[in-house]
């Protein structure tokens, strides 16, 4: 799964599902409509009854599923002798595979058990290579279609479609990365574009395929189908019917993350072209917007992209400002809060990146927009879109020390101080006491977070509405 940013999506699916109202919870976000819509009310037709999910019950003794572990483990690591391959298809089929189908399998939160994608992919890793991995990979490809595809409880479905992307035909080692299936690429692609599987099971394919582009996906074609896929998703603007729009946002920024993997802006440049409209898209959530402008700046830029350094610059520098207007209101409405830091610095520096091809604070030879800024008028606008950002990230706005509070040691009570210096406890009127500390009718000593933070505000607020003017070729 690629990074993504801190505040990129406020909704994230888990790679491995513990608990199955984790999962519902998800499907939820992201699928049936009808779960965020008032109930019915007596006129309305009843509603159908859901349909059971297939449940596979393990026929086989206990004792006889524990001697057949025992059987296989040594086969993982050993090999194959005469007749071990019955045993090994039979264990998988009749002991394990069933297993996947009962919600309760991923209840194990707090307990010191596998999930079974955790068991699958462990027994997968010890055999490494051989005919033993080669059969436990047609095994599992099988078998997890079957359960994406198939009636099964929504963990089970989820699940298995994760399994399918992390297949592999080697394994990773040390300093070698993993190799892909190549035949599972197909499977995922195919469940990514199917609008008929529900909103989790195409998720989990779309990890899948974003694990190919990073790892096995090398041919162009392979690429370009990613690349097509994701541009199509980024660009949809409004969720389809029976998405919620937080789901449709998680699904956006995916899709931009991974265009911003494969780095390459498209034939005459429509994928730059493309991010350079989302970024631009004011009713869009800053989500979307800023990873937007974070891939635009890993893309491989050159000439023949098509864009315009000082328009893209000129969109830059309003998605900051409207970054740090976001986070001024925010405080305004409540007077209590203190300015995200984290989350701010966070979006300006991927708006950053997109003006100078790394997120990291660095000068020339620059990627990015200014890259292609070979005019000088071009390069002067940008760098001031980008020196602006720079200021706003400085020690004297979001890098003021004073805004981050002291952390004490653990197992360790905060002593409180008056004015002076002094020990402010129950016998010195501190809080515990209702004395002098702010309890008897005292105002509590102002905090110098919120002090810290005002003055930024006030600051930030000044320097927005001053750069807004310089945007808009008033100043």
């Amino acid at each position: 799964m690629p990074r993504l940013p801190i505040y990129s999506c406020l909704l994230r699916v888990s790679c491995a599902v513990y608990v199955p109202l984790a999962c519902l919870t998800a499907w939820a976000m992201l699928g049936p409509a009808s779960l965020a819509q008032d109930p019915p009310t007596a006129a309305a037709p009843a509603a159908s009854p859901p349909k059971a999910y297939v449940q596979l019950k393990v026929d086989v003794d206990a004792k006889v599923c524990r001697e057949w572990k025992q059987r296989v483990s040594r086969m993982l690591t050993g090999g194959f002798k005469s007749g071990d391959e019955t045993i090994f298809d039979d264990y998988y089929k009749k002991c394990v595979f069933p297993t996947w189908t009962n919600p309760d399998s991923y209840s194990v939160k707090g307990r010191n058990v596998r999930t079974p994608r955790q068991s699958i992919l462990r027994d997968l890793k010890t055999a490494k290579h051989g005919s033993v991995y080669d059969r436990l990979n047609r095994l599992v490809m099988d078998q997890m279609i079957e359960f994406a595809q198939g009636n099964y409880c929504p963990a089970t479905r989820y699940n298995a479609m994760l399994v399918i992307g992390e297949l592999n035909v080697e394994e990773p080692a040390i300093n070698r990365p993993p190799k892909p299936l190549p035949e599972a690429f197909a499977r995922l692609l195919a469940a990514a574009e199917d609008d008929k599987l529900p909103d989790a099971v195409r998720v989990a394919a779309l990890q899948g395929i974003v694990r190919h582009g990073k790892y096995g996906a090398s041919d162009a074609e392979s690429r370009q189908k990613i690349s097509s896929l994701m541009l199509s998703l980024a660009t949809t603007r409004n969720p389809p019917p029976r998405r919620s729009k937080e789901g449709h946002t998680w699904f956006r920024c995916l899709a931009i993350d991974t265009l911003g993997q494969l780095g390459s802006p498209g034939q005459q440049g429509t994928v730059a072209k493309a991010l350079v409209k989302v970024l631009g898209e004011s009713t869009a959530p800053l989500s979307v917007r800023c990873e937007a402008a974070r891939a635009l700046g890993r893309l491989k830029m050159t000439p023949q992209t098509g864009l315009d350094p000082t328009a893209v610059a000129q969109s830059l520098g309003y998605l900051a400002t409207a970054a740090c207007e976001h986070e001024i209101h925010r405080c305004e409405e409540d007077t209590d809060r203190v300015i995200d830091v984290r989350k701010l610095k966070a979006q300006l520096v991927s708006i950053r990146a997109a003006l100078t091809g790394n997120e990291a604070k660095r000068g020339e030879p620059f990627g990015g927009i200014l890259a292609l800024a070979t005019e000088p008028n071009d390069k002067t606008y940008a760098l001031t879109v980008r020196n602006r950002i720079e200021d706003w990230l400085g020690m004297e706005k979001l890098d003021r020390e004073d805004l981050v509070p002291k952390v004490e040691k653990p197992g360790k009570k905060p002593e409180e101080e008056d004015r002076f210096g002094m020990p402010l406890g129950p016998m010195f009127g501190g809080p515990e006491a209702g004395g002098l500390g702010g309890g008897a009718g005292f105002p509590s000593q102002p905090d110098p977070v919120k002090i810290a933070s005002d003055e930024v505000l006030a600051a930030l607020k000044t320097s927005v509405l001053e750069f807004k003017k310089f945007l808009a070729g008033t100043k």
